[in-house]
């Protein structure tokens, strides 16, 4: 969906006067900046010189004040060999194909005081506009204007709408009603700013940088946009904005996005702020745009301004076993509810062996409980397979389709008439509703070292019932290991998925394991001669500086006396 764009000319229709002595028409500068914002695309389509460059024409507009910036294409006459001048049809589509459209339409405006030039560009197909010079608008104009500020009048504010993609499946919508919206491809590191799109596990001790491709969707051009950066240095099922996105330590902006276009922004990320090796992070993001809010309340999934990251990759050899922390729930859930935490594995990790711990294992070992227990007293009552509509009186109504108005099919109702609608059409629509793959349920066990255990049977998926109450959260471990048979060179991975009682995907987390070689002795030998070198080379490089001081202490001592 392509925004319109306004092509102007220029003299006689923004400018006036000898070419020596140009005058800017009255509303001029005011008129193209609000149109700028609105998010119309500014053109110019103007006959030219010979010899007449789109620099010169730019320098020509800074000189009359009419700021050549927020003129977004330009078309001029004397760009062609030979030139072609207005109201030759060839000047007119070539305006036409680098505004980005196909063929003109009522979103391709042209505005000029040339009446020929006007019915040059409607018999084209464009939407013309008079705008007559030292006379009046007349029969013959058409759709007409005498002063540049009424266009403001006929163009309102265009309507953007801007998206962090949630999948490479995510068409945009805020409701995305696909899965693992945990892992945008988006959002990605960079250890340096070189502008590469793959994403790189944070460096620890230095700056890494923060990359996100920024889409619109929305028929206006994007004028000014930011992006917010939060790392939380945990891995989290359930964020909601904006409590759990601020405040924020990184900040990115950008300029322009057309419609249906995108635009990559990039933001540093300070070395303060980079945890340490072997934190399990999540990387949140937020991009706003001026006449786009993001909901209170809102879940990565229910706005399309929200993105998040939290793919975990960790480096293990076979027989190694490696853990995360992992938060359930959050403080804004508004009420006390059953959710499902299920463990997907990939193809080549269905042997992997994973388990849940609790920080404070009396609580889990409750909350489970508890889950079994609510489920018995409040059994779940299934919709009935169709529903009928009964009318009471006699009524006339209209069934509409979207594709035209020949869809349209009009209903005269006498009193008693019924319209059953099956169930799939009448029950709720969910954002994440769910091919739910059936899982095995997972072994309650009591480890008297570590308390509750939830191990996640082998397999495809495996799951376990906690019951949270209204804004708890429950810090938890995420044990997993590698079996010792796994060959070195293979990725082996899971999604920790959260469901709600109906079934709707509102949390998720994912890790990637990569399998290395074992070190045989040899290598970790010379590890460990290395790290003695390196330990001794340090030590005699702090006994050197410590002399070098003490002497010139000394020196400085000798000189005083």
């Amino acid at each position: 969906m392509k925004g319109t764009v306004i092509y102007f000319d220029l003299g006689n229709t923004l400018v006036y006067g000898p070419s020596d002595n140009r005058q800017l028409f009255e509303g001029a500068v005011d008129t193209i900046e609000e149109l700028w914002w609105r998010g119309y695309k500014i053109g110019l389509l103007s006959n030219q010189q010979i010899g007449t460059t789109e620099a010169d024409v730019r320098a020509k507009l800074d000189d009359y004040g009419l700021e050549s910036y927020r003129f977004d294409v330009i078309t001029i006459s004397s760009e062609f060999d030979p030139p072609v001048y207005k109201p030759d049809a060839q000047i007119f589509n070539t305006a036409v194909s680098k505004a980005g459209h196909i063929s003109a339409s009522d979103k391709t405006v042209f505005i000029t005081e040339n009446i020929q030039h006007i019915n040059a560009a409607r018999n084209l197909g464009w939407r013309a506009i008079h705008k007559p010079y030292q006379t009046s608008c007349t029969p013959q104009s058409g759709e007409c204007i005498e002063e540049l500020s009424e266009l403001l009048d006929l163009f309102p504010l265009l309507p953007v709408d801007i998206y962090i993609r949630d999948n490479p499946s995510d068409p945009g919508d805020d409701l995305y009603a696909g899965s693992r919206w945990w892992e945008s491809p988006d959002l990605w590191i960079r250890h340096y700013q070189d502008g590469q799109l793959a994403h790189q596990d944070p460096e620890f001790g230095q700056d890494n940088w923060f990359y996100t491709r920024v889409h619109n969707r929305g028929e206006g051009i994007v004028r000014l946009f930011t992006v917010q950066y939060i790392v939380r240095e945990w891995a989290g099922t359930n964020f909601v904005y904006p409590n759990d996105y601020s405040p924020y330590m990184a900040q990115a902006y950008g300029m322009f996005i057309d419609s249906d276009g995108s635009f990559i922004v990039w933001a540093k990320w300070n070395a303060a702020d980079v945890p340490p090796v072997g934190t399990k992070a999540c990387w949140l993001a937020y991009t706003s745009a001026q006449n786009d809010p993001t909901t209170t309340g809102a879940h990565v999934w229910e706005h399309n301004n929200l993105a998040q990251k939290n793919l975990t990759i960790v480096d293990l050899i076979p027989g190694e076993s490696g853990d995360m922390e992992v938060v359930l729930g959050s403080r804004y859930n508004k009420r006390k509810e059953i959710f499902t935490f299920e463990l997907h594995r990939t193809r080549n990790g269905l042997r992997l062996p994973v388990s849940l711990f609790g920080k404070n294992p009396k609580i889990l070992k409750k909350l489970i409980n508890e889950a079994a227990n609510f489920i018995l007293d409040n059994p779940v009552v299934k919709p009935p397979n169709n529903i009928g509509i009964r009318f009471l009186d006699n009524a006339r109504i209209s069934l509409e389709g979207t594709e035209s108005e020949a869809s349209r099919i009009t209903l005269d109702l006498k009193q008693g008439s019924v319209f059953t609608l099956k169930n799939d059409i009448v029950s709720e629509v969910s954002p994440k509703i769910a091919a739910s793959v059936p899982f095995v349920p997972a072994k309650v066990n009591e480890n008297k070292k570590k308390g509750t255990e939830v191990i996640f049977e082998p397999g495809k998926a495996s799951g376990v019932k906690i019951l949270l109450n209204e804004r708890q959260i429950v810090r938890t471990r995420l044990k997993f290991s590698v079996p010792k048979d796994t060959k070195p060179g293979q990725k082996l991975g899971f999604d920790l998925i959260q469901r709600d009682e109906r079934g709707n995907i509102v949390g998720g987390i994912a890790v990637q394991i990569n399998v290395k070689a074992r070190r045989n002795r040899k290598s970790i030998k010379a590890l460990k001669s290395t790290r003695v070198k390196k330990t001794a080379k340090k030590t005699r490089a702090t006994k050197i500086a410590k002399k070098t001081k003490s002497a010139k202490a000394g020196s400085l001592r000798k000189k005083k006396k």
